[in-house]
């Protein structure tokens, strides 16, 4: 019987044991888990860090493409106010010149009024 009983109590220990052990490698392959969970989320961040940093250069280059449409704009518009002043300028030229072509018919109005006068007065 002592012999059962130390059979026994042996099987028992090997059977705690065989517990302890399985215990223990649920508990490596959870904690394997976490850290390839943790691992994941790294990853995860990474990639939503590229994503974000992938938006920021698309926002820059609208960015820069809205400043050189911009500048094109405004380029534009210098050309235009050039030009309108350069209207303005012609316009002026051509009152110039009206203002001389009025002169010169009064001038040749006066001396045929001249010439008209002349000739009643001396026959």
């Amino acid at each position: 019987m002592t012999r059962l009983n130390s059979a026994v109590n042996y099987m028992t220990h090997l059977n705690s044991s065989f517990n302890c052990i399985t215990h223990w490698n649920s508990t490596e392959n959870y904690m394997t888990h976490l850290k390839d969970t943790v691992n994941y989320m790294i990853h995860l961040n990474s990639a939503v860090y590229m994503t974000y940093m992938n938006s920021s250069v698309n926002y820059m280059t609208h960015l820069n493409s809205t400043v050189n449409h911009m500048s094109h704009v405004n380029s534009t518009i210098n050309f235009m106010t050039y030009m309108n002043s350069a209207v303005n300028y012609m316009t002026h030229l051509n009152s110039i010149v009206n203002y001389i072509s009025y002169m010169n018919s009064f001038v040749n109005y006066m001396t045929h009024l001249n010439i008209t006068v002349n000739s009643i007065l001396h026959g």
